[in-house]
């Protein structure tokens, strides 16, 4: 009986040891789970950061184009700073077509809807007399309309010239050109893309 005994004991250890071994076992899977799933969180959220990682290149290929296309546009409209370069421009043009300018000024046109103020843009107009023959007045608004800034004639009226010099025309010019209002955004310092 001894031996049996011994032999039911030794069962019942080793069932007890595989009994234990199974609960640790199932007690170390049940910890797992939660594991399991927050490493399949993190997984999916470091995906998602990859992805935006990857856009960074093209973002910032994107960023640099907006801002050529707005120095392009920062030349045809530039802001009301840049607008005193306006009579420069037109003296220029005058010694290139060779065309005498009488009176050059400013229409100042008062914003009467509120539609006008919330504008990106703001429209100047200019007032020229000029004295020129045809030929010289063709080459200045040539240069007035192919300006790299955006100048538009709006209107001309030619009476001929009187005297002696019958070539000559008086002419009353009317052009307009745009300011820009916007206010472009520059990044804190120590910013970085």
């Amino acid at each position: 009986m001894e031996e049996k005994q011994k032999l039911a004991i030794s069962v019942l250890v080793v069932i007890l040891l595989l009994a234990g071994l199974g609960g640790g076992i199932y007690l170390k899977i049940k910890q797992r789970v939660p594991l399991d799933t927050e490493i399949e969180n993190l997984q999916r959220t470091i995906k998602i950061h990859e992805g935006k990682i990857a856009q960074i290149g093209p973002l910032t290929d994107r960023i640099a184009a907006l801002q050529d296309e707005i120095a392009r546009y920062e030349i045809i409209i530039p802001d009301s700073e840049e607008l005193d370069k306006m009579a420069d421009t037109v003296d220029e043009f005058r010694k290139k077509s060779g065309v005498e300018i009488n009176d050059f000024r400013k229409i100042s046109i008062p914003i009467t809807r509120p539609e006008e103020a919330a504008r990106a843009y703001r429209r100047v107009t200019y007032h020229m007399k000029l004295k020129s023959d045809f030929f010289q007045f063709a080459i200045f608004v040539n240069l007035l309309e192919n300006h790299e800034r955006f100048i538009q004639v709006d209107s001309f009226r030619v009476s001929p010239g009187r005297g002696e010099d019958i070539l000559q025309m008086d002419i009353d010019l009317q052009i307009s050109t745009f300011t820009s209002r916007m206010v472009q955004v520059k990044p804190p310092a120590g910013a970085s893309l």
